[in-house]
């Protein structure tokens, strides 16, 4: 699911997550790694095989967090086309000093 046709590439995010695939990456294949996070069924889908999750972490529908990247002079459209109701600036952050 992409947002208003925009370009998306999808990956694994969030420091538990990403720990925990890295440690399952690493471990032998009789072993499991216990991954305790909202898991949604793409996220599902995605995790390596070694890791377990209990069942009362599944959730409806995955979280999205959005990184945007757009040039210097640009504008943000996702405000104008309804995908972001409200865009919070923050001075420094994304840009160079």
């Amino acid at each position: 699911m992409c947002f208003f046709n925009f370009p998306c590439k999808f990956f694994i995010g969030g420091n538990a997550a990403l720990i925990a695939q890295k440690l399952a990456a690493m471990t032998s294949d009789d072993g499991k790694v216990l991954l305790c996070v909202p898991l949604g069924p793409k996220l599902e889908t995605v995790l390596h095989p070694l890791l377990v999750t209990p069942d009362n972490s599944a959730i409806d529908d995955d979280e999205y967090h959005l990184i945007l990247e757009y040039g210097k002079d640009e504008r943000c459209c996702l405000a104008d086309c309804g995908l972001i109701s409200s865009l919070k600036v923050i001075p420094g952050v994304g840009t160079k000093a």
